[in-house]
């Protein structure tokens, strides 16, 4: 008798995993982009600082960011905005013209600001790769003057820079060719 129970309880506990399965793969976007994922993200972000990315570029020489002109690099890397949460906003002035939209992921990924991506203006679509990337998420900004799309709401902004206003809190501020993630903010 308790090992028919017991056997029931672990069918029982198996279906319910199966749907939760089924589920999850029938709405693959589940949270993408949500505030738990970009802290993850940013928790696990390779490179935490310009100098860290200074070096990655130096030790990496397949890495997609040598594809651009140093120009362009140069004006990439003082772009970035590093706040306690990772990182608050960069340019993106240039990336697609010189590099694939699955290569602009994988360099911002490296950064933990991947949620940002899709709000870069103009992206190629080359593959159904650079289509995932750049499908609309949960936290796309269609008026940056909503509401929703306040960075602590968990929002990034495309054309907003993340900047300090006086003393130690960081907010979006405008500045065209900018991506003010949803790390910058308290």
């Amino acid at each position: 008798m308790k090992n028919g129970i017991l056997l029931s309880a672990c069918s029982l506990l198996l279906v319910s995993a199966s749907t939760v399965s089924a589920t999850q793969a029938r709405t693959p976007d589940r949270g993408r982009g949500g505030r738990a994922q970009v802290a993850v993200d940013a928790a696990t972000a390779q490179i935490k600082s310009k100098a860290a990315l200074l070096q990655h570029i130096s030790r990496n020489p397949d890495s997609p960011l040598h594809k651009l002109p140093p120009p362009v690099l140069q004006n990439f890397v003082d772009s970035l905005v590093f706040t306690s949460r990772g990182l608050g906003s960069y340019s993106y002035l240039g990336l697609s013209s010189y590099l694939t939209t699955a290569e602009i992921y994988q360099v911002i990924a490296l950064l933990g600001a991947q949620h940002s991506v899709a709000h870069i203006p103009a992206l190629k679509i080359s593959s159904p790769i650079d289509a995932l990337i750049v499908r609309p998420m949960s936290d796309v900004c269609e008026d940056p003057d909503s509401p929703m799309c306040e960075v602590n709401g968990g929002k990034a902004k495309t054309d907003y820079v993340c900047s300090i206003d006086w003393g130690t809190e960081y907010t979006c501020n405008f500045s065209f060719g900018d991506i003010c993630a949803s790390n910058c903010g308290k």
